[in-house]
C-alpha cells in the first residue's frame, strides 16, 4: 500500500502510532512487506510519530498490544479519529466513546475530500484487498458504491 501512504502524507499533518504498532510494522521487514520502508521513511521525516507505550485504565487485556496502545493513545490525545480494523478492538474503542474508522472508510474519505478520484480510490481498495485486507463481497461492493457517491457520481 505504498500508494496509500503517499496519499496520506499529503493529506494529514501528522499520524501518531504507539510503540507496539511500530514494533508490528518493523516485524514486517522479515517478510519484506513493501509498506515497511515507506512507513519507516515517514517516521524519519517526522510525519508519522511513534509515541512511547501508553496503557490507559479500562482497556481490556484480551486485545493485542498494538490495539491496546492505540486505544490508550487515543484516549489521551483525542485525535480526530482512530484508524483500526480489528473488529473486537474497534468495538471496544467505540464503547469507550472513541471515533473509530477503518481503512476502507479512509479511502472513501480521501475521495470525498477530493484528494483522489473515485477510480484511484478503487485502485487503492483493490490494492488493500490484494494485500490481505478482508472485505466480504457485499462490503466490497458497498465501498465501491460509496466511492462513486463520494465523488458525486451516482
Amino acid at each position: 500500500m505504498p500508494r496509500l501512504w503517499a496519499t496520506l502524507e499529503g493529506t494529514f499533518e501528522q499520524v501518531l502510532i504507539p510503540e507496539a504498532v511500530h514494533a508490528e510494522i518493523v516485524s514486517g521487514l522479515e517478510i519484506q512487506n513493501p509498506d515497511v520502508p515507506v512507513i519507516l521513511g515517514a517516521i524519519e521525516k517526522g510525519w508519522v510519530k511513534v509515541v512511547p507505550g501508553i496503557e490507559a485504565p479500562g482497556v481490556p487485556e484480551n486485545l493485542g498490544a498494538g490495539e491496546r496502545e492505540a486505544i490508550s493513545l487515543m484516549t489521551r490525545v483525542r485525535a480526530d479519529w482512530l484508524l483500526m480494523d480489528d473488529q473486537v478492538a474497534s468495538t471496544t474503542a467505540r464503547l469507550l466513546g472513541l471515533p473509530v474508522r477503518s481503512l476502507s472508510y479512509l479511502i472513501v474519505y480521501l475521495v470525498a475530500k477530493g484528494v483522489i478520484k473515485a477510480g484511484e480510490g478503487t485502485v487503492l481498495l483493490d490494492d488493500l484487498v490484494d494485500s490481505g485486507y478482508f472485505l466480504g463481497p457485499n462490503d466490497y461492493l458497498g465501498v465501491k458504491k460509496l466511492l462513486k457517491e463520494a465523488s458525486g457520481k451516482k
